[in-house]
């Protein structure tokens, strides 16, 4: 499936954009792959229009803490494995060379740093990478869904086929990418693709497993072994907390529910209580807002409500991730009052 994904990237006429998601469990290989795919455009770029290289590419994420846990490590995974590649700027930016030449180059944005979220509008690039659009645990927002509408205008690099790329764990089902997934799908623009890709669980295993047993050596058993190890204490850790949801999105790869513990209401119902279109303001009436700062101080969550007698409107609800509260306040908060 990698393989089918990192061609995809590589393949097509010039002039014609590329929304390509890459989804799976974790662990099963999709930021690799994404790197991979950055190498294979630019291998293209190399033989057909020299001129274009450096490969710019931008690689977005909610959190920069997030950056730093699980997509920078893989990166410097593949440097140990050989990849000529070199941090700069305090690990904010990736260049890979090839025969001494600048022939990638991947800048690191972290949504919570508001001058990451500033370059970003300003950023020119051939390939605009979103990680893990959503959230894995259910309870953050995950990249959202106006930062999609801004990087595609930035993906505008002369000479090189423009390619928007969404590793992921699958989202619940309500997620914003498959109603734009959906949406782009069927515009049916003529220089517009969109194709999602699902690598099978279990699929990384049963690859290593199949050059074992080509002969390619043992340490690809081995590597089989670890990986099958992985998946099932990550289901048996999961399942002991009672979070069978994430079972079904961080193990098998499936687009499940996001269910976020004890209803504080037992009776709430989405179809009953949650509104079709945002609900009017009632003019004249206080407008409460209430923030919980979360766990850690880094989980925080605000929401705006008007009240009446017999009656209770949320107009709105924000929740971060792996942020402070002032910053917080600054990203989410204040620019959604001001909406």
């Amino acid at each position: 499936t990698c393989a089918k994904f990192i061609n995809a990237v590589r393949h097509g006429p010039v002039n014609e954009m590329r929304v390509l998601i890459l989804r799976s469990g974790r662990g099963e290989g999709k930021t690799t792959a994404t790197c991979w795919a950055c190498m294979a455009l630019a291998e293209r770029l190399a033989t057909e229009s020299p001129a274009a290289l450096p490969l710019r590419v931008g690689v977005v994420r909610a959190t920069w803490t997030n950056l730093e846990r699980t997509t920078l490590p893989t990166f410097e995974e593949q440097a140990r494995l050989g990849l000529d590649l070199e941090f700069l700027n305090g690990r904010r930016e990736a260049v890979v060379a090839s025969r001494g030449q600048p022939f990638v180059h991947f800048w690191f944005f972290g949504l919570d740093r508001p001058e990451d979220a500033d370059k970003l509008q300003g950023f020119t690039c051939g390939i605009l990478i979103l990680e893990e659009v959503a959230p894995a645990a259910g309870v953050a927002s995950g990249v959202p869904a106006s930062v999609l509408g801004i990087g595609a205008t930035s993906v505008r690099q002369s000479g090189v086929p423009p390619r928007i790329l969404v590793p992921m764990n699958p989202s619940d089902k309500n997620h914003w990418i498959l109603r734009v997934e959906d949406h782009l799908a069927g515009l049916g623009l003529k220089d517009v693709v969109v194709s999602h890709f699902v690598i099978p669980s279990g699929e990384r295993s049963a690859h290593f497993r199949a050059l074992a047993a080509m002969g390619e050596g043992e340490a690809w058993a081995e590597a089989a072994d670890a990986f099958d190890a992985y998946r099932t204490r990550n289901r048996a850790f999961l399942e002991a907390v009672g979070r069978h949801d994430l079972v079904a999105r961080l193990v098998e790869g499936e687009i499940g529910e996001v269910r976020l513990g004890t209803a504080v209401v037992p009776n709430f119902s989405r179809a009953l209580h949650v509104a079709k279109e945002p609900l009017a303001i009632v003019r004249g009436l206080e407008v409460l807002r209430g923030i919980d700062a979360g766990i850690n101080d880094l989980h925080p969550a605000c929401c705006w409500i008007q009240c009446g007698s017999d009656w209770l409107n949320v107009l709105g609800s924000r929740v971060g991730s792996n942020i402070g509260i002032e910053e917080f306040v600054r990203r989410d908060v204040w620019p959604f009052e001001r909406k």
